[in-house]
């Protein structure tokens, strides 16, 4: 199988943040089962991610990512965790100290942290 590509990778992202995002509407960050710890919010990235590790693995998807692809990816990034996030959270009303909209619930700054959490997660 040949290397998605950067266009395919970013709809991936987008896919998995937007299952996220709908998980989380019912199941916020931090949410558990009862005597685990372990957060339900995260499974669907956690096993699509774990998958998609093993079909790269198997099909050396590294290997052809040259220099120039890498670099790419490091800045969009950078960009990502040092413009967009502090411009969401700002923009969300994180300066007020409301977080809770960002961690769950029916709210445009959940879906955008769903959204933004992929994308930083792909690009690294």
């Amino acid at each position: 199988m040949q290397f998605p590509g950067a266009g395919k990778m970013v709809l991936l992202a987008v896919l998995i943040g937007l299952g996220q995002f709908i998980i989380r509407i019912w199941l916020p960050v931090g949410w558990s089962f009862a005597g685990t710890n372990m957060q339900f919010p995260h499974f669907l990235q956690y096993i699509l991610l774990f998958s998609f590790g093993i079909v790269a693995w198997h099909n050396k998807w590294m290997d052809a990512v040259n220099a120039r692809q890498g670099w790419r990816w490091f800045i969009a990034a950078q960009v990502l965790i040092f413009v967009a996030f502090p411009l969401l959270f700002a923009l969300g009303g994180a300066a007020d100290g409301d977080l809770e909209i960002f961690m769950g619930g029916l709210h445009w700054q959940c879906f955008a942290y769903t959204i933004w959490e992929q994308l930083v997660g792909f690009s690294l």
